[in-house]
Formats: structure tokens, sequence, C-alpha cells
């Protein structure tokens, strides 16, 4: 309960708020001392931290509340300010949240981050400690091209956010990795070839749908990407594109080995990309791209304090 804006106030009021024993000396209260947290303020403004200190700077002051969470498993797309807001003893502007991560934060959905803070209140503070792994999910690999089509793959999925901030952090990532999902490869292009099985033989036009793309890296992994598919015979089937892993993308689908070696890049599925990193493009006249490498850290121009950045794979905006 805080201190009154008004009326009279003494030294038991602040200690009531604060703590401490009797007896009671005004310099036991400076802020950032035993009893008052560092940023604490009055209606008058900031409680000073050392130098003159009067009780009246202590009008409408309270006593900030420390909130610490805390992940050692597996958990997906966690909200900071959803767990800390349903602790009985937050109370907006005055309290500081620690989260800890030891163990995995990842998500299963692209557009959505391993880790938020949610928005907090004006005088709340967060301060973000890792020290295991928080990565967005891979992004899916590009399915290869169904014939007939234009001579381009398909484009791989983008992957996903690790980290995105709707307010001020301080983060400590000693020894910790925060890592954007991989991009998922590009799909292979359809192709259409002729081969003269002999002399005596007519020349005999082949055709078929190109390999898909390699996923991207996440604990939530990129899928391959599909084969194209070919109406028709002859014809030449792709081969789909593999999931990504924790650490790796996945290897796009390799081109048939009838197909002559000049179209096999443009045939074949790209491979994924690793954590934070984009997947590969599809090779041949008009390359289709890979899937963009997922942001490690989202700030939204909101700032970060940083204690040791440890590990950061992928773009931080």
């Amino acid at each position: 309960m805080a201190i009154p804006s008004s009326g009279p106030i003494s030294l038991d009021d602040i200690q009531t708020e604060f703590g401490g024993t009797n007896p009671i000396g005004l310099s036991e209260y400076y802020a950032g001392g035993s009893f008052v947290s560092s940023g604490t303020t009055g209606d008058s403004g900031p409680i000073p931290t050392s130098g003159e200190i009067s009780i009246g700077e202590f009008y409408g002051s309270a006593n900030r509340v420390t909130i610490n969470l805390s992940n050692a498993g597996t958990a997906s797309k966690q909200n900071i300010y959803t767990l800390a807001s349903a602790d009985p003893t937050y109370s907006a502007g005055i309290t500081d949240v620690v989260y800890t991560n030891s163990g995995t934060l990842t998500s299963d959905v692209i557009g959505t981050a391993a880790l938020k803070t949610g928005t907090f209140a004006s005088g709340d503070t967060v301060k973000i400690v890792n020290t295991g792994l928080i990565i967005g999910k891979g992004g899916d690999g590009g399915a290869g091209k169904n014939w007939p089509s234009p001579a381009t793959g398909n484009t791989g999925g983008a992957g996903g956010k690790a980290l995105a901030l709707q307010f001020g952090v301080t983060i400590d990532n000693t020894g910790g990795t925060i890592a954007g999902g991989g991009g998922g490869g590009a799909g292979g292009a359809a192709v259409s070839y002729t081969v003269q099985p002999s002399p005596k033989n007519p020349p005999s036009p082949r055709q078929g749908g190109g390999s898909g793309g390699g996923g991207g890296a996440g604990t939530d992994v990129g899928i391959g990407g599909a084969l194209g598919t070919t109406p028709g015979s002859p014809v030449y089937w792709g081969v789909a594109g593999s999931n990504g892993t924790p650490t790796a993308g996945g290897a796009g689908g390799a081109a048939n080995g009838f197909i002559p070696t000049p179209l096999k890049p443009r045939a074949a599925g790209a491979n994924g990309g690793g954590r934070g990193q984009a997947g590969s493009n599809q090779l041949g006249p008009s390359p289709a791209s890979g899937g963009a490498a997922g942001t490690a850290i989202l700030s939204n121009s909101n700032p970060i304090t940083w204690i040791d950045m440890g590990t950061i794979n992928g773009p931080t905006t």
C-alpha cells in the first residue's frame, strides 16, 4: 500500500511501507539501499540515492514488487506480461519482473515469437536472463513447381521470430542463444527435355515437376517442400525436400538422375537455412528465393540494456 500523497506522514509510515527496524534513521531509505529499490519514485520525483533527503519526498511512494518467472523445460509462445500480471503480487508501475530461461522457448507459428515481453505499465521493469535457447519456428521449404509452369521454383517460407519486445528490457544472455528460425529452401522448377534412346527410336519428350526445398532449422522445424506433380507419361517425378532439424536446415530434394545435367540445378530443391539463416535460392536462369532468416530480436523501437549478448543467430531490428 503506497504512502499517502497528502496529510501528515512519519518515519513510521516509511518503515511500514519499506521495512526496517527501530530505531529508524531516514538515511536507511536512500533508493538503491537495503530497503528502497533503485528507481523508486514519489509524487515529487525519484527518491534520492544519496545526499539530502526528506520525509516529504516519500509522499505517494510505494515499495516495489519483485516477481521472478522461470522456464527450465520446453515452452511455446510465452508472454512475460501475461505471466507476471497473473501473479497476485503484481502492482502496475512498481513491479520488477525477472524472467529466467534455462530451457528452450519455441514457437509453432511463424508470425508469433517464442518469447514476447507484452506491454507493461510505465514504472515497471523487465529483465530477461537466458542461459538456454530462445528460437523461432523454422520456415517451410518451397514446393516443387507443378508441370506445366514457368521455369521458376516456389519461394521458401520465412523463418519465425525468437524474441519480440513491446516494452524496454534488460537482457543477460550469458551462455544463452537467441536465434531466429531458419528460412525454407526454394522449391525446384518444372522442366521439360527430349531424349532419344537410340538412333533407331524417335525422340521422346519428357517433362516433370520440380523437387521440394528443405525446411528451415528450429525446435519447431520447417517442413520440407512437396514434390511437384506431372500429368501424363513419360514423366520425371520430383522429390520432396527434407524437414529441418533443431540446429540445421533440411536438404532440398535432389533432381532425378535421368534429367540432363544442365537442367538438374533448376529442377532440384534448395537447402533450408540453419538457425537465423536464410534458405538457399533455387538455381537456374530465373531463380526462386529461399525464405528469409527469422528475426532473432524484434525490438519494435523499444530500448534494450545489454548485460551480455551471448550468442545471437539472425537479424535484430
